[in-house]
């Protein structure tokens, strides 16, 4: 099992005791980041993660904590929104991609997506134009 399907399988987890019992997950990004892309290393620490759960129904806007020495862990849900209320698109990238979901009442969210968790990034879109 790689990094990404740790974190998202990790993403998956922790929205599961939220969903409803005939809800089911469509797809899970584990880990993009809000904000600037850094320059220099340290300035990644300015970057705010998260995780995206997409099911029949809801969007999961998950966010997650830095550990040192764990990386990325689900830390609370940020917000839930209606399936229906949220759109995207994803834009891949040799290193970075950018995942932009705009969300009812509010500026878009654009997450900057490395290589290895494109392919969930994909699937997050893909699932929210469906």
């Amino acid at each position: 099992m790689g990094i990404a399907d740790e974190r998202n399988e990790s993403v998956s987890a922790f929205i599961r005791p939220s969903l409803e019992s005939d809800e089911r997950q469509l797809a899970v990004l584990g880990e993009g980041t809000f904000g600037r892309l850094p320059a220099w290393g340290p300035l990644v620490l300015l970057q705010t993660p998260y995780g995206v759960v997409v099911t029949d129904r809801r969007v999961f806007l998950v966010r997650l904590a830095k550990d040192v020495i764990a990386g990325y862990k689900p830390n609370n849900v940020e917000a839930e929104y209606p399936k229906s209320s949220i759109s995207a698109d994803f834009n891949g990238g040799a290193v970075i991609g950018t995942l932009r979901l705009q969300r009812p009442g509010a500026a878009p969210l654009k997450l900057n997506v490395q290589r290895i968790f494109q392919t969930g990034a994909r699937a997050v879109a893909d699932a929210l134009r469906a």
